[in-house]
């Protein structure tokens, strides 16, 4: 199975992604935000909004994304569902602002009637569709009034404006109501009438045929309504809506400023071609008890370097497992001799017994291992600095690996085991 350069440990290690690379594609129905548009999208919108924190590398997060997604698709067009990748580092200060400190992290943010600030709360519910998806629906903000048959002629009367109503025989607000109201805020005026195809004084009144029927006043005026008889889906009530005043822009439109101290270009130069560098490949997980001792600890195998990934990870081991990757890659590049680096998952049956054995932490270890010759290195020392430095450090282990590989290839078996930490 294969792994992204810059995975994290916890991952699930179904997918190649690069470390920084969001989980979520453009075409999804997540909007992927950040933050420079966190704000706009979110902050200043007049919708309830559910928000991802998460680390691309996160198994946890990994397993939430078909559920997100699905939650997603069921929530379009009434609540905005979005992800934060909190491993870029321009989203740094954004995640740190809201406290996040594990992933997934889930937030709701819900606008307040008046204008300020959103509130924003955890999501402390299960984390399946059917929990986010009830959730979010009893969160919309709700601009929908309710007035009685006997008031509906006053709620007409004082009303300014155009005025929305739907006559239906449900209760309950529906959501995509709710939504409508939210699109036209302060431009149309909506209500939820309960009747039945019995009550002739409405239904004969307004030209009613069928329950459910949005009815539309232009200018609050019964002379121009309009009555919506195609499908009743959001889409298309927004496009009927429309004909009395357009649908709020949300997120809100960026502001561009019109650069006026220049004059207009009459030549484009050609540009050159963009030459894409070569990617590093992703390394292997051994997922397998077959494919580890097969790999690295067999009678006959060589050096490998081994990542062992716990169902947990921080940041610097992303940094290694990115180092050992780039690096394998640039050695590559450069024909200069590597050792072969693999991630080994906790969901591999050798996983604990050699650590065990080894008597390594629980965290993330990396060590360098050889089977045919029955010995061991231990990553302890690395400079988190940078990456720069980050991938020095394993440049200069890697490189004293190789040197042990060469003496060893000298030694007999026996003297190789009994030198110490270095037994299996």
């Amino acid at each position: 199975m294969i792994v992204p350069p810059s995975f994290a440990i916890a991952s699930t290690l179904l997918l190649a992604l690069p470390v920084r690379a969001n989980l979520y594609s453009k075409n999804s129905a997540v909007l992927s935000v950040d933050s420079k548009d966190y704000d706009r999208v979110i902050g200043q919108s007049n919708y309830t909004s559910i928000v991802e924190f998460y680390s691309p590398g996160c198994i946890h997060c990994r397993n939430l994304m078909p559920i997100y997604e699905k939650s997603a698709q069921k929530l379009a067009g009434l609540v905005k569902v979005a992800a934060v990748n909190c491993e870029k580092e321009s989203n740094i200060d954004l995640c740190s602002s809201f406290g996040i400190t594990g992933f997934p992290t889930l937030k709701i943010s819900k606008p307040r009637k008046t204008d300020g600030r959103p509130f924003v709360e955890d999501y402390q519910g299960a984390r399946s569709v059917k929990a986010i998806v009830e959730t979010l629906i009893d969160k919309i903000p709700n601009y929908v009034e309710k007035p009685s048959l006997k008031s509906l002629d006053d709620w007409i009367h004082d009303a300014d404006g155009s005025l929305a109503i739907l006559f239906t025989k449900k209760p309950k607000i529906n959501p995509i109501l709710k939504a409508l109201a939210i699109e036209f805020k302060g431009g149309i005026k909506f209500a939820h009438i309960q009747i039945s195809e019995s009550d002739l004084s409405i239904t004969d009144r307004f030209g009613i045929k069928q329950l459910p029927t949005l009815m539309l006043l232009k200018d609050g005026k019964e002379s121009e309504r309009l009555l919506h008889d195609g499908e009743m889906k959001k889409d298309n009530l927004v496009e009927f809506l429309s004909q009395a005043v357009p649908p709020n822009p949300d997120p809100a439109p960026l502001k561009i400023k019109e650069n006026t101290t220049q004059p207009p270009a009459t030549e484009v130069k050609a540009q050159k071609p963009i030459i894409s560098p070569v990617s590093a490949s992703p390394l292997v997980a051994l997922d397998k008890e077959d494919e580890l001792i097969g790999t690295c600890l067999g009678p006959k195998t060589g050096t490998c370097l081994l990542a062992l990934l716990p169902e947990s990870a921080d940041k610097n081991i992303l940094s290694l497992i990115d180092a050992m990757t780039q690096l394998t890659h640039k050695r590559k590049q450069l024909k200069r001799s590597s050792i072969p680096a693999y991630i080994l998952p906790e969901s591999n049956p050798k996983y604990a017994t050699l650590k065990e054995i080894l008597a390594l932490t629980d965290g993330a270890e990396v060590i360098a291992i050889n089977g045919k010759r029955s010995w061991w290195r231990h990553l302890t020392s690395v400079d988190f600095a940078s990456s720069s430095t980050v991938e020095s450090s394993i440049d200069t282990w890697m490189s004293s690996i190789q040197l042990v590989s060469k003496e060893h290839d000298e030694e007999t078996p026996e003297e190789t085991v009994s030198k110490e930490h270095d037994e299996l």
